[in-house]
C-alpha cells in the first residue's frame, strides 16, 4: 500500500483515478485538513476541485485524525474529543457548494461551531509534544559548538547506540526513541488529567501497542537532528511529521516528494519510501 501525503495527493491529481484502479493507495484526514488550511474566496475553487477530483477516484480516506490515532496507540488513554465527524462535516459542505460564499452560509445555517483553522489547531497538539521532547532533550547534553553538533549528529546516526563515555553517554537514537514514548505518553495523560498526570502516566506508557512505530522513529530522528544542530522546529514540520503515523503497517510506503518526509524516509525506513516519479512507474501510470 502507498500513502499520499499532501504533496503527492497534489502533484498526482489528474492520475487518481488512475491510481484508484491499483487499489493499493490511500490518503488521511490530515492530507484534507493541509489542503482546507488557510482557504479563502480565492482559494476555494483549486482546493473544492482537487477534492472532487478524490472523490471521484474513490480513494479510500483514513478519516482518524492524528489525535485519535495516538490514543488508540495507547488504549490505557482516555480519548478527549475527535474532531473527525466535523471534519467529514466541513468536506461535504465544501463539495456541495458552488461557491464559498455559499460554502460559509452553510456553515452558518447549520450553525457548525467547528472550522479548518480550529481543527488545524487541534492537529497541531503535538507541536508542543515535539517541543517538549526537544526541551528534555536540551537538558541531557551540555553546550556544544555547531561544529560539535553536526559532527556528534552524523555519529549518531550511523550507530544506533550512541556514545558510551563522557556527559553524551546517554544520547543515542535508541534513547531519543524512549524519550519521544515518554512525552507522549506524558502529554496523553496530561490532557486526561491535569491535575495529577503522573497517577496515570505509568500506565498509559506501558500499553503502547507499536501502532506509531513509524511515527516514533522518524519523530525521535528529528528530535535528535535539531538538539544537535541547534535547531527549532519550523512552523510546518509537525504536520510532516505526524503524516507517518498513517503508515498502517511495515508494508505501507510513504509516497512524497517533500524534502523533509522524503529525507526521513529514507533515512529510517529503508524500502518504505517513493517519490511520486517512482510510484507512477511502478504502478504504470507515467
Amino acid at each position: 500500500m502507498y500513502y499520499l501525503e499532501t504533496n503527492s495527493l497534489i502533484s498526482l491529481k489528474n492520475k487518481l483515478q488512475t491510481l484508484a484502479l491499483s487499489r493499493k493507495c490511500y490518503t488521511s484526514s490530515l492530507t484534507i485538513v493541509e489542503i482546507l488550511k488557510y482557504m479563502n474566496e480565492r482559494s476555494f475553487y483549486v482546493k473544492r476541485n482537487l477534492l472532487l477530483a478524490l472523490r471521484e477516484s474513490t480513494i479510500r480516506i483514513d478519516w482518524d485524525l492524528p489525535s485519535y490515532k495516538s490514543f488508540s496507540a495507547f488504549p490505557a488513554s482516555r480519548n478527549t474529543g475527535d474532531k473527525s465527524d466535523e471534519l467529514k462535516t466541513i468536506h461535504a459542505f465544501i463539495l456541495s457548494s458552488k461557491s464559498y460564499e455559499e460554502f460559509l452560509k452553510k456553515q452558518e445555517e447549520t450553525k457548525i461551531q467547528t472550522t479548518i483553522e480550529t481543527i488545524s489547531k487541534y492537529c497541531g497538539f503535538f507541536d508542543s509534544v515535539l517541543a517538549e521532547a526537544l526541551s528534555a532533550a536540551r537538558q541531557m547534553v551540555p553546550d556544544v559548538s555547531k561544529r560539535q553538533g553536526k559532527e556528534l549528529f552524523n555519529f549518531l546516526t550511523n550507530n544506533l547506540y550512541g556514545i558510551d563515555t563522557g556527559e553524551l553517554k546517554n544520547i543515542s537514537r535508541d534513547s531519543m526513541l524512549r524519550l519521544s514514548l515518554d512525552r507522549h505518553s506524558w502529554m496523553l495523560a496530561l490532557s486526561e488529567n491535569p491535575s495529577d498526570p503522573a497517577s496515570i502516566f505509568p500506565a498509559i506508557r506501558s500499553s503502547y501497542n507499536g501502532s506509531l512505530d513509524a511515527y516514533f522513529e522518524v519523530s525521535s530522528f528529528y528530535t535528535l537532528r535539531k538538539l544537535m544542530l541547534q535547531e527549532d522546529y519550523r512552523k510546518n514540520d509537525t504536520f510532516d511529521l505526524t503524516h507517518f503515523m498513517y503508515l498502517q503497517n511495515r508494508a505501507c510506503k510513504m509516497t512524497s516528494d517533500d524534502n523533509l518526509v522524503k529525507y526521513l524516509a529514507r533515512e529510517l525506513l529503508s524500502g518504505r519510501a517513493r517519490t511520486v516519479a517512482e510510484l507512477s512507474k511502478k504502478l504504470g501510470i507515467e
